[in-house]
């Protein structure tokens, strides 16, 4: 079962990845489309979700380029 809990530590564990083996892509993370505000109250799962995909390609993108 996918729980917020869950999402948010996958997004700590790649955001960590991005951070060590590319730290000029962890400087970009804040431009990402998709970044949760804290002005919005209700974050979902499929917010968590989109967030999490949308990193994890940047990090394969990256990873492919260089």
């Amino acid at each position: 079962m996918v729980t917020q809990e869950n999402l948010t530590s996958q997004i700590f564990t790649v955001t960590a990845i991005i951070q060590k083996k590319h730290p000029e892509l962890y400087l970009l993370l804040n431009e990402t489309p998709l970044f949760l505000s804290c002005k919005k109250n209700n974050v979902c799962i499929w917010d968590l979700e989109q967030y999490l995909e949308s990193i994890k390609i940047q990090l394969i993108t990256f990873d492919k380029v260089n």
